[in-house]
């Protein structure tokens, strides 16, 4: 670690050094033996990256970086590290993510959810990579700058900063061990309550997945403390979304097929010692119900009962979580039927 002047002059000459026995191994190998080439610079490349993290910690580089990102992602796994990394896992963390403050976005606009957000409402919530840093798998994101929401009037910059507050609000409550009450406060309305939290669930690492955490930070997390969501964040995030059905719950473990997204309903299928199971379910769930596709599923749900007892035929779902292993995997299976209908819905 750098504390001063002299020991800064000192690391930008020895950052010299290994540029320059770089630049030998490239002369003398890498024409020669490419494979070699790459091998031989190994302890020189890891020597350069942890010289200019230092260096950047002292200079005040990396807290540019820092205040440049409206958040600050770090997903924590093993083998998950900065610059090498899985892009199933990146890619799918960064989906949930805009896609979590995208749903926020469309309810806030329309009160209600829908299938189709409109081009623009898409590109003013596709938050842009800025940054990436060492220490992890840290990846710096800010909302656009210039683009108009034209459809719902008004520049981008206040809808997106809207919906990323209330997501980050939620992550916020649900990493911590606040009570209840205190979600109900800053968010009192039932409805609009379910559609942050199962935009947000997405978002948590799964039990049986390879991450471990995501840690939140940057200028837009509330209260400016980090956010951390583990594993285990899911069960707490579950029993906030089942206090909303005011109806008996129902829990099944099952493979999702036939799903249809005009209807917003699929059918669960080898459910324990029932058939299948047919389902609905609300617009907040549509995103993970075009991931579960032909995958192993639990939902939870709520049925109505009528004056005689007599149960509906539909189990509505009120959450939904995919119990695959891999979490960003696409089933092999599904069909290009499958698939194109999906696609539509992107």
């Amino acid at each position: 670690m750098i504390t001063n002047d002299e020991q800064l002059d000192q690391a930008m000459e020895q950052l010299g050094r290994m540029y320059r026995a770089l630049a030998d191994l490239r002369k003398e190998v890498l024409q020669v033996n490419a494979r070699n080439f790459v091998l031989m610079a190994e302890g020189p490349m890891d020597e350069i990256r942890r010289l200019e993290e230092q260096i950047g910690v002292y200079t005040g580089r990396a807290d540019v970086e820092i205040n440049e990102s409206d958040v600050w992602l770090r997903i924590v796994g093993p083998n998950l590290a900065w610059p090498e990394a899985p892009t199933s896992i990146v890619t799918a963390f960064l989906d949930a993510f805009r896609k979590g403050v995208q749903a926020i976005a469309v309810f806030a606009s329309r009160g209600q959810l829908t299938t189709r957000p409109t081009k623009d409402l898409k590109r003013a919530c596709d938050l842009h990579i800025v940054a990436f840093q060492a220490g992890g798998l840290c990846i710096g994101l800010r909302a656009p700058e210039e683009a108009q929401v034209e459809s719902f009037g008004g520049s981008d910059n206040a809808l997106v900063s809207q919906a990323l507050e209330q997501f980050l609000q939620v992550a916020d409550w649900v990493g911590s061990d606040d009570p209840p009450e205190v979600l109900e406060q800053l968010c009192p309305d039932p409805h609009e309550r379910r559609v942050l939290l199962n935009s947000l669930k997405p978002f948590v690492p799964r039990p049986l997945g390879d991450v471990e955490r995501v840690e939140i930070s940057g200028t837009a997390v509330p209260r400016s403390r980090k956010i951390t969501l583990t594993k285990t964040s899911n069960q707490r995030l579950d029993r906030a979304i089942d206090t909303l059905a005011a109806e008996r719950v129902e829990e099944h473990a099952g493979d999702l097929r036939e799903i249809d997204l005009d209807s917003s309903s699929f059918t669960l299928r080898n459910a324990e010692d029932i058939r299948e199971v047919r389902c609905t379910f609300e617009e907040d769930l549509l995103e993970s119900a075009k991931e579960a596709v032909d995958r192993r599923v639990r939902v939870t749900g709520v049925r109505r009962m009528d004056a005689g007892r007599r149960t509906a035929p539909t189990l509505r779902v009120i959450r939904l979580e995919i119990l695959d292993e891999d979490a960003s995997e696409l089933v092999a299976g599904q069909t290009s039927t499958q698939m194109g209908s999906l696609d539509r819905w992107q």
